[in-house]
């Protein structure tokens, strides 16, 4: 109850400012999600809800290190929720539900400011919402939910940051940014990258000098747990992996150390021994494995077909960024959209071993796609993005 009660208070004014028709979607999609969580809670398991949301509740731990990145941060996070409540699945489920509902409020409020009653919107907010991967992937204990919740906080953050650069706007990008980097090890690079690349080149002198002061204070409070985990290497191997320039190893070793666990969903990247060529196949391979062709189980099937509807999302965004007319500022955001998706689609490809846990992974930048064919297809006259 205080959890909703927190929930409202943050995000019941976005909410409000939806137009009536996303309002009732939302709701819609809020009770598909709210009752997989219930479900998951009290009745059985849902698809993909066997092993690592059930292994989350049993391993959480308030014991391990809170500076951990990725899998043992999740652990210790909802350690510390179990000791606050009690260790209960339906606490980790319905917190999940509620950031993935968090998320979706925040791509709904930004939709809400390019929406028009049309066809293809109609669509587009379907896709979104009810992807049935979302719904059940982001209403139970998966890391998926809180990492979609910190993209979207983070690319709308830097938004508003470089269209206003105040002192909230900033505190928003740097923390949501921080978030997303330990909720899963593979993000560290490429969020903090991106954080650098809009504080260094996207802002005035004086917000340039604050942001370093900024990063400066949070770097001094959380210095001794990061040199405790960079001694260790623990969470940030693929840190290290890059700054001892052995990135491709790091890759083909951990490629095969989970390729070892085979599934019905494993797949196999041919071999290159040029590893741009393989980082190519392996982004194929994330973004349209399986095709209709290699289809053998309702699972791959399923699979393939959303492989075709991002097939067809990159085609309508192409056709809207060459058919119609936009400022320089709307190409300008909407390839910050593309280019943090294609980047990010790149590193999970090179982590990526089945189509299954593709599936999770897509649900956390899809919303990339779908940002930029609304903006795209919905000319304004204040070209301004929100």
């Amino acid at each position: 109850m205080t959890v909703s009660i927190v929930f409202y208070i943050v995000f019941g004014k976005l909410l409000r400012n939806l137009n009536d028709e996303l309002k009732f979607l939302f709701a819609l999609t809020a009770i598909a999600r709210i009752s997989v969580s219930i479900y998951n809670s009290f009745f059985g398991v849902s698809l993909g809800g066997e092993e690592d949301a059930i292994l989350f509740i049993q391993n959480a731990s308030s014991s391990a290190n809170f500076f951990d990145v990725g899998t043992n941060f999740y652990l210790n996070f909802l350690g510390n929720i179990f000791d606050l409540y009690e260790r209960s699945s339906l606490i980790a489920h319905y917190l999940s539900c509620l950031f993935s509902l968090g998320f979706m409020l925040i791509c709904l409020s930004f939709i809400n400011n390019y929406y028009t009653k049309s066809v293809l919107n109609r669509l587009i907010i379907v896709y979104l919402l009810f992807l049935p991967s979302s719904i059940l992937f982001m209403s139970i204990s998966l890391r998926e939910s809180y990492q979609a919740f910190f993209t979207v906080l983070m690319l709308m953050g830097s938004i508003r940051f470089i269209n206003n650069q105040n002192f909230m706007n900033l505190c928003i990008l740097v923390l949501s940014t921080l978030c997303l980097g330990f909720f899963h090890k593979g993000l560290v690079i490429i969020s903090a990258a991106y954080l650098f690349t809009i504080l260094l080149f996207f802002s005035g002198a004086k917000v340039r000098v604050n942001s370093i002061v900024f990063l400066v204070f949070f770097g001094i409070l959380l210095a001794p747990s990061l040199f405790q985990i960079l001694g260790s290497g623990r969470g940030f191997e693929v840190v290290l992996a890059l700054v001892e320039g052995n990135v491709e190893a790091y890759t083909l070793n951990y490629r095969g150390s989970i390729g070892r666990l085979q599934t019905p969903a494993t797949y196999i990247i041919p071999e290159s021994n040029n590893f741009v060529i393989y980082s190519i196949l392996a982004l194929f391979y994330y973004l349209f494995y399986p095709s209709l062709l290699e289809v053998n189980s309702f699972f791959s099937l399923y699979a393939s077909i959303e492989g075709m509807l991002r097939l067809v999302l990159f085609a309508l965004i192409i056709f809207y960024l060459i058919e119609k007319k936009h400022s320089q500022q709307t190409v300008f955001f909407v390839m910050i959209f593309l280019s943090w998706y294609m980047i990010s689609s790149f590193a999970w490809g090179l982590g990526t071993s089945n189509y299954g846990q593709g599936l999770r992974h897509h649900i956390t930048h899809n919303f990339m796609l779908v940002f930029s064919l609304v903006v795209l297809a919905n000319v304004r006259t204040n070209n301004n993005l929100r």
